[in-house]
């Protein structure tokens, strides 16, 4: 045996699921199924894919129940939504893939028929 590399085990683990119940023009409603059934907040990085944003691993909200709602979203955009726990000092990694979603579309203040033109 040449090489020997010590790593420890990670004592939190992300969420075991993430379920997107509604999403508004601006907003999106969710619950988490925690791994661990003490914990109690977790972070929440929303990137917005129409936008060409990608993920940076730094949070754009902390949650601290297990069902939430984070609004000042943009419509008729797609978001990928990344979870981990908080664990006091410590964070869980985000979640391996994404949770994506889609916003409502907005109103159309500007719609013309014109069938009479032509």
């Amino acid at each position: 045996m040449d090489n020997v590399i010590y790593e420890p085990v990670p004592t939190w683990y992300f969420p075991d699921d993430v379920t997107i119940i509604e999403t508004t023009q601006t907003s999106v409603t969710a619950t988490i199924t925690p791994y661990d059934p003490a914990d109690a907040a977790w972070h929440i990085e929303l990137v917005n894919l129409s936008n060409g944003e990608t993920p940076t691993g730094i949070p754009t909200d902390t949650v601290y129940t297990t069902s939430f709602n984070i609004s000042g979203l943009d419509n008729s955009s797609t978001y990928a939504m990344y979870v981990r726990t908080v664990c006091g000092g410590y964070n869980s990694i985000w979640t391996y893939y994404p949770f994506e979603f889609n916003t409502q579309c907005g109103a159309v203040a500007d719609f013309m028929q014109g069938w009479e033109s032509g």
